[in-house]
């Protein structure tokens, strides 16, 4: 049986965990690609290899850990941060290759994805789920969660794709500006079945 493939998207601090925490909470199954990227930063010798050859050896700190710190500088700078995503992408594919195999029994599965649209991945799934949120709130969430300061929210902002662009390209979208509606998602996901 195959399964359906269903693509959760937006900027960062629009709230995807928390929708595909839901979701997980509705039974069903999230690749979380942020998780597989750090875990293939830190265990995976290729892809390491791959970073430090592009990077220098401050890409990983004396411990061998990813240095997220030294990375994020990636954000001020659009080449930089192509060629990151470049490196990243082959590697976060085969994890998801892998997860589908996994769950392969499923009706449904979820791909949470940043970067859906900015490696034109859309055509991968049987639909694209966008989550976003006021930009005053997740300019709240990056100072609260993360810390940034002004300007480090202002790189990441600028970094990605304007949301209202996700929105239009996206088969459905949810508002998590606040709370989300718990019956609005189910039947998103029902539409997807």
């Amino acid at each position: 049986m195959k399964n359906k493939k269903i693509a959760i998207t937006g900027g960062i601090c629009s709230g995807k965990t928390t929708v595909c925490i839901m979701i997980e909470g509705l039974g069903y199954s999230v690749f979380y690609s942020d998780y597989h990227a750090t875990y293939a930063a830190n265990n995976n010798v290729d892809l390491k290899s791959e970073l430090i050859t592009e990077f220098g050896t401050d890409a990983y700190l004396p411990d061998g850990t990813y240095n997220r710190k030294y990375m994020s500088l990636v954000f001020k700078d659009k080449d930089k941060l192509n060629i990151v995503n470049g490196i990243f992408t082959k590697y976060i594919q085969k994890a998801f290759e892998h997860f589908c195999y996994l769950h392969e029994d499923e009706d449904i599965i979820f791909n949470e994805s940043a970067l859906i649209f900015e490696h034109n991945k859309q055509d991968n799934f049987d639909a694209v789920i966008c989550i976003y949120a006021d930009k005053d709130i997740v300019e709240q969430r990056l100072k609260s969660r993360n810390g940034f300061t002004a300007e480090q929210i202002k790189d990441r902002l600028s970094s990605q794709m304007d949301v209202e662009l996700k929105k239009s390209k996206s088969d459905y979208t949810i508002d998590n500006s606040y709370i989300v509606d718990l019956e609005e998602l189910k039947n998103i996901i029902n539409k997807c079945l």
